[in-house]
């Protein structure tokens, strides 16, 4: 597949490195939304502003794995900064041309178990909403690693509506959605939409789904939704195998797909939000790019 990019102001890679640290923040090119990514007693957590409105309240992030504890995060290794401001054409859809307009925020946490020595997380931020993902760098190529536990959060503050139908439901996708009280989500299929008394509209969902287990997610039944992954037979989340160097570089030892959540102030921008298509892996500037082939 051949993919056009045109620029409008072209890809600004401003890559600026700062040491170790407990809070790093990034805004939306509009400033529309703010995130802060931070480590708390031993806990990596990110939170996301929309002006004086919480989106997202301090949540969890991260991944256990067989044969590892929770890891305890010390804190922010580093941090670069990156603009993006670019048009691609798409092979297909209702709309030819995307705007793919996004700032990144791109961390790494310093954890105390070997596999999450290392873990890149990287925010991208668009004006109708953002999405992260994580890149396990501490896994030796050529190992096989299983994930037992996705610790990603979405916590949402005040009252909301949601429109969502149950997950691992017998025919699986083929249910009409239902409208309740946000608090009587149980176990979710994405996407999952919320309308608050704040005046925020939310969607939960998922982008650039390759190689990995899909999310559910799982309700408290005061706001907070987790990351609920469909499992093997065996338990086991999902099954993968460190990558190898390419040119002497290091490569995504395991990428997981970008949880990607959108946030406006009217029903009607989440059906214009195009900053998924950007991050599903079809724009030059993806959240899957790796900057090299890896075997």
């Amino acid at each position: 597949m051949i993919l056009k990019t045109l620029p409008l102001f072209g890809l600004s890679m401003l890559a600026m490195a700062s040491p170790a640290a407990a809070r790093e923040c990034a805004q939306s090119p509009g400033k529309i939304l703010e995130l802060c990514v931070s480590v708390e007693n031993g806990e990596a957590r990110y939170q996301v502003t929309r002006g004086d409105v919480t989106v997202i309240a301090p949540s969890r992030l991260g991944l256990r794995f067989a044969g590892e504890a929770d890891p305890r995060f010390a804190a922010i290794a580093d941090a670069e900064r990156s603009a993006v401001d670019t048009t691609w054409e798409q092979p297909w859809g209702e709309q030819r041309l995307i705007r793919d307009n996004h700032n990144q925020l791109s961390v790494t946490l310093a954890g105390d178990t070997p596999l999450n020595r290392a873990v890149g997380v990287t925010f991208r931020l668009f004006d109708d909403g953002f999405g992260f993902r994580y890149d396990y760098r501490a896994i030796p190529a050529g190992q096989s690693v299983s994930v037992v536990a996705d610790h990603s959060q979405f916590r949402t503050v005040g009252a909301y509506q949601a429109w969502w139908y149950e997950g691992l439901g017998q025919e699986r996708d083929e249910y009409l959605y239902k409208q309740t009280d946000a608090r009587r989500v149980t176990l979710a299929e994405t996407p999952l939409t919320l309308k608050g008394d704040n005046g925020l509209y939310l969607s939960f969902h998922e982008a650039a789904l390759v190689d990995f287990p899909s999310m559910l997610l799982r309700g408290d039944g005061a706001g907070t939704y987790n990351a609920w992954l469909m499992p093997w037979p065996d338990g086991i989340l999902a099954k993968k195998r460190g990558r190898s160097r390419h040119r002497g570089a290091p490569c995504s030892s395991a990428k997981r797909p970008a949880r990607s959540p959108t946030a406006g102030s009217r029903s009607t921008s989440m059906s214009r939000a195009r900053f998924r298509a950007s991050a599903n892996g079809s724009s030059p500037a993806n959240m899957s790019a790796s900057g090299g082939k890896c075997t």
